[in-house]
């Protein structure tokens, strides 16, 4: 096993080492926000003059001057509005039930598992 000691000798080049790299995966992750931004503005320009309350509010049609968006729109909106509605109740009766669990195996009894750890406590 090391000594602390042996863990403090490069201290400074991890340092150095780990700013450095700090800098390279910034300045990486801004070009590529920079690169979605330059390519969104130009979708936006290119594309706003097609932009009209017809392609928002048709169904879709066989003849391109027709077609609409509203049935994908809605159906997206259906499907997005049942999954709140089953997928949030569900996660706050986890979030209560993991919350009081602790609670409800002392009542019980019960032993935590060896691999269980109250989040709580930290024990």
């Amino acid at each position: 096993m090391r000594s602390p000691s042996s863990f403090n000798h490069h201290l400074g080049r991890r340092k150095i080492l780990g700013s450095i790299a700090l800098v390279m995966f910034m300045s990486s992750v801004v070009v590529g926000i920079l690169g979605l931004v330059v390519l969104l503005a130009q979708i936006l320009f290119q594309g706003l003059e097609w932009l009209s309350p017809e392609l928002i509010f048709n169904f879709p049609s066989r003849h391109p001057e027709q077609a609409g968006l509203k049935a994908a729109i809605f159906g997206t909106v259906w499907l997005m509005g049942l999954t709140a509605a089953f997928t949030v109740p569900g996660g706050g009766g986890a979030a209560t039930m993991r919350l009081s669990g602790s609670g409800l195996r002392a009542r019980w009894g019960m032993r935590r598992s060896a691999g269980s750890i109250n989040y709580t406590t930290g024990r």
